[in-house]
């Protein structure tokens, strides 16, 4: 089994574990087994890959919100900071300036980037506001770095090929959300959570997109 099928089964795997460990799950954005977007089962959020905004200011990301990038909002820092947190369970995060180095790659960080894709190199890093300030936060050296703080350069204007925008739906923007509308219920307001949501459908997915390694946009 190679890296990528390793990945994604982990991610497979989630899915099944106990509610205590969050599941973060590759859906499908346009078209059938694209899997541009992440569900995060715990809060029924789906997040758009980054490499669709890769390179791109948030006031720039702002200004496409009613055509490119329809269906999509800015996340809060408590949103980034959630799925930082559903993400990285053995992880405690403050304030969300936190950074947490490791020897060698992990498979959580891994995933992290397989999921969301590359904004450049080996990061996977994306920058969010609160309305007052700018943050980045991500996946650095292909898994090894945990990355999330305020970053110097806090004004919306602000774009660099290092980094992308997070872009977040509440539902039905993706095309997994709009033919099954339940996936974006947070997992603690599930009535049946005895069979996960589109199982099937899931493992499908993963094996149309041949265990692919997500590409730039």
């Amino acid at each position: 089994m190679n890296k990528i099928q390793t990945v994604l089964c982990t991610a497979l795997f989630a899915l099944l574990s106990t509610s205590a460990q969050a599941a973060l799950v590759a859906t499908d954005y346009t078209n059938l087994g694209d899997t541009n977007a992440t569900l995060d089962t715990k809060t029924g959020l789906e997040w758009l890959d980054i490499t669709f905004t890769s390179g791109l200011s948030i006031n720039q990301v702002t200004a496409g919100m009613s055509s490119t990038y329809a269906g999509w909002r800015l996340p809060t820092n408590e949103e980034v900071k959630t799925l930082l947190t559903n993400s990285f369970p053995s992880q405690t995060f403050t304030s969300g300036y936190d950074h947490f180095s490791n020897p060698s790659s992990t498979p959580e960080g891994i995933a992290f980037s397989e999921l969301f894709g590359y904004s450049s190199g080996s990061f996977s890093y994306a920058i969010h506001t609160n309305g007052s300030n700018t943050y980045v936060s991500g996946i650095g050296f292909d898994g090894k770095q945990i990355y999330s703080e305020e970053f110097s350069a806090s004004h919306l204007n602000y774009s660099s090929g290092g980094y992308a925008v997070f872009l977040v739906s509440d539902g039905g923007t993706t095309l997994t959300s709009f033919n099954n509308p339940s996936i974006n219920t947070p997992e603690g307001e599930l009535s049946d959570v005895s069979t996960p949501w589109g199982l099937g459908a899931l493992s499908l997915s993963l094996l149309g997109a041949g265990f692919r390694r997500k590409k730039k946009h």
